[in-house]
């Protein structure tokens, strides 16, 4: 993408959805890995270090007050609601649980930070019903704790709704006493009495005494009937049984809820890693960052079983994916320019260790096998390899020819059939100016002339103007990229900085390629018969085999 102010190449930061299922496929190990381990983690903590904890519950009822009409009214239901909605806090007061403390063997005064049991209580939505949990670490003393608890609540609520009445009930009750009691002393005297006068006077005095006698017992059923509907009515409609199976922990819910946390903090994780993670990837990034074509997608090439390096990839492994990706590299530079030819190439990269080396050994050794005369030129003086890849001799070479003017032909070194080595030579002091200079472009002339193609391996681009120099006498250059190590903004930085130069960037080249899926591979493996498949799908094949010739056999 080109940024309209500075006219600098930066790179493309929009993200499409293959992108982000690129993103999943790559860390889908991560995911999974992740996924296992906290899966695995939570049903060993919840199996092996959690005490169980076991629930035990009751169920009361509130039924609710009657009426003065004598049926329940809507009113009361709501009313019986309210009250066990106030019930339900009530039952968790300190008093409550203290009687319960003293009935269970414990010592009231213990803290309920270390009670035995853990108590709850909940009014049932849209009922009269209270539903008290206890749950503790023992079975059975969940089960006794929550009917004390039970127990207790009804009994107290009994007598604190008894205890508003008796006194009443009490004071009516004394009067009533005194007033039969004067009843039957005055029944007495009557009988005894002689004088009329004295007769009319005690009845008089009895039928006042009955008088009152009659209110007051009026009095004691009115506060009985009063008693009996404003007194609210709590039972026990189930008590709790002694809990076969723990409550906590929740092995199978724990295991699931963390493998799935686990497994969303590693999509958090890959995503964070990848929006850190500024290197290249994928060839549309290069495309799009810069609007150089790719030339090449070169493969990852494992080394071999010794644990050495394979610098020979299109000769030692001519079927292998690395070594197609090289032909095919060889066939886009072939047609990448149809007025003029393309003989003087030269292979760079933005920083050391990406792979340039390589690509220019068996991009040579390709070009060497379609038939051409190839000349590899090692102009990396800071860091040479081409004698160490070949198993030659450092100096003489490019140095002496630069400097003593020798004819090239004395310091060419023959590797293969149609490829020759002109090595770094002894290290110059300034390699810059030396291959600045007018020289090193009469060379280039001369190799043009011996050779259909010339490939100079150069130095990385942004530590050093070596290359910067050199590319004035080459044809084009070519930028290597390394899957998953070359910054974005590095590679752009040195195609920016080759242009500003005036160099012909040719194209970019993605080296060390980790396709994200087996279909990335598809066209290369079509015609690769000779790999080696995995063993589980040769040992599928074979099953598959067996059981067509066993069918086949019972057919006949």
């Amino acid at each position: 993408m080109e940024n309209v102010e500075t006219g600098r190449l930066v790179p493309e930061e929009e993200i499409d959805l293959r992108e982000y299922l690129r993103v999943l496929r790559r860390w889908l190990w991560l995911i999974i890995l992740c996924t296992v381990i906290a899966a695995a983690g939570a049903y060993i903590v919840s199996a092996y270090f959690i005490k169980p904890v076991y629930r035990a519950e009751v169920a009361l009822m509130v039924e609710p007050r009657a009426s003065s009409s004598g049926t329940i009214q809507y009113q009361d239901v709501l009313a019986g609601e309210r009250i066990a909605r106030t019930y339900a806090e009530i039952i968790k007061a300190r008093p409550v649980l203290e009687n319960v403390l003293v009935k269970l063997g414990l010592p009231p005064d213990l803290p309920e930070s270390e009670f035995p049991f853990k108590p709850s209580v909940q009014a049932v939505r849209d009922t009269q019903l209270i539903r008290v949990s206890v749950e503790s670490e023992d079975p059975k003393l969940a089960a006794d704790a929550a009917n004390t608890l039970a127990e207790v609540f009804v009994e107290e609520r009994a007598k604190s709704q008894a205890e508003r009445f008796n006194a009443l009930k009490a004071s009516i009750e004394a009067q009533l006493s005194k007033i039969e009691e004067d009843i039957t002393r005055l029944t007495e005297q009557r009988s005894k009495a002689q004088n009329p006068e004295d007769t009319r006077s005690l009845d008089q005095q009895l039928i006042s005494l009955r008088d009152m006698r009659t209110r007051l017992l009026a009095s004691l059923y009115e506060i009985q009937l009063s008693e009996a509907q404003y007194t609210d009515l709590i039972t026990i409609v189930q008590r709790a049984e002694v809990p076969e199976r723990p409550v906590k922990p929740r092995k199978l819910m724990n295991t699931l809820l963390a493998g799935v946390l686990g497994g969303m903090l590693a999509v958090m994780l890959a995503f964070l890693m990848e929006y850190l993670d500024t290197s290249i990837k994928a060839p549309e990034q290069i495309e799009e960052m810069t609007r150089l074509p790719v030339l090449g997608n070169i493969f990852k090439f494992e080394p071999n079983p010794h644990g050495g390096e394979e610098p020979f990839i299109v000769m030692d492994h001519p079927r292998s994916h690395a070594a197609e990706a090289f032909r095919v590299l060889r066939a886009n530079l072939e047609f990448l320019s149809v007025d003029k030819l393309v003989e003087v190439l030269c292979v760079t990269s933005p920083g050391p260790e990406e792979g340039k080396t390589s690509v220019t050994v068996n991009l040579g050794v390709a070009m060497a096998q379609g038939g051409k005369k190839v000349i590899l030129v090692d102009a990396d003086q800071r860091r040479p390899r081409l004698h160490q890849i070949f198993g030659l001799t450092q100096s003489p070479g490019l140095s002496e020819v630069l400097i003593e003017k020798a004819p090239p032909e004395k310091y060419l070194q023959p590797v293969r059939e149609n490829l020759l080595v002109l090595t770094t030579g002894r290290s110059a002091p300034n390699p810059a100016d030396l291959l600045a200079s007018q020289r090193m472009g009469e060379l280039i002339a001369q190799l043009r002339e011996m050779a259909d193609a010339v490939i100079i391996d150069s130095p990385p681009i942004l530590p050093c103007a070596d290359t910067i120099f050199l590319g004035q006498w080459v044809d084009g250059l070519l930028m290597v990229a390394e899957w998953g190590r070359t910054d974005r903004a590095a590679f752009a930085e040195a195609v920016e900085r080759a242009r500003q130069g005036g160099l012909k960037v040719l194209g970019a080249i993605l080296n060390k390629v980790r396709p994200p899926s087996r279909g990335y591979y598809y066209y290369y493996y079509y015609y690769d018969s000779s790999e080696k498949k995995p063993w589980w799908k040769r040992l599928f094949r074979k099953r598959r085999k067996r059981r067509v010739r066993e069918e086949k056999e019972a057919d006949e």
